[in-house]
């Protein structure tokens, strides 16, 4: 199975979303670039995430962004997380 990278928009959107990753074929084995802020609902109920890595520039997932995520086994951060937020 193949790791995919999804980079930044350019229209300066720095929200990852479900549309974004489902305009990507909702890859199971996710690599998000550095440059994303904020991970939103993204991953709620998907099934089919086994592994992400979220770069250090995101510094806010939302509660539940990866609720019912349920084969789900990998989550990594990249050194230096800016991360601060988890609500």
């Amino acid at each position: 199975m193949d790791t995919y990278t999804i980079p930044v928009p350019e229209s300066g959107n720095t929200a990852f979303t479900r549309k974004d990753w489902e305009q990507h074929g909702r890859p199971p084995i996710l690599i998000l670039e550095e440059g994303w802020t904020m991970i939103d609902n993204a991953f709620y109920g998907a099934e089919d995430l086994l592994m992400i890595r979220i770069p250090a520039s995101v510094i806010r997932i939302v509660r539940d962004a990866f609720a019912l995520a349920t084969k789900l086994h990998q989550v990594a951060f990249v050194e230096g997380s800016r991360l601060r937020f988890i609500q």
